[in-house]
């Protein structure tokens, strides 16, 4: 999965942004159980490769996507 800023606009700014997203991703994991093979996290743009055995990947991606957006900009 990959997700991109409007316009290509960065996403992370600062450290602590990147610090906010792992910080999110960790919370929705405990709510939304689901396996991160691997992640790279860039300036305008992030790569999250996953999977869930009991939900699809969707309900997985959207709260984050949508608490990413809240907290970054």
């Amino acid at each position: 999965m990959v997700c991109r800023g409007n316009r290509r606009d960065s996403l992370f700014k600062e450290t602590n942004d990147f610090r906010a997203f792992l910080h999110i991703l960790e919370q929705l994991h405990e709510k939304i159980p689901f396996e991160l093979a691997s992640y790279c996290l860039m300036t305008n743009h992030f790569h999250l490769q996953l999977r869930s055995q009991h939900e699809s990947i969707s309900k997985v991606i959207t709260p984050s996507n949508s608490s990413v957006s809240f907290c970054l900009l």
